[in-house]
């Protein structure tokens, strides 16, 4: 037996974690309104931050965002995301 069997396997979960926060950071960087600050790695509450954007100017303003990663449907301004993994 190879010391590789031993080794754990990455949870389908995390793999879709990491899709659907890669899915989002990428409407948010289509969106002059919005900036994307960074992910909140495994907290069950919050996925990721992003900051409000007024006419060209950052504002500090935080939003904290869930991603769940089975299915999301979004709208902020002029952008829609929808999301939906299948199993």
């Amino acid at each position: 037996m190879s010391s590789f069997d031993d080794l754990p396997k990455r949870d389908r979960n995390h793999a879709l974690e990491d899709e659907t926060e890669a899915a989002f950071q990428a409407l948010i960087a289509q969106s002059s309104d919005f900036v994307f600050q960074g992910g909140d790695r495994r907290d069950y509450g919050t996925d990721c931050q992003i900051e409000v954007v007024a006419d060209g100017h950052p504002t500090n303003v935080r939003l904290y965002v869930h991603v769940p990663s089975l299915m999301i449907t979004l709208t902020l301004g002029d952008l829609h995301f929808s999301w939906q993994d299948r199993f």
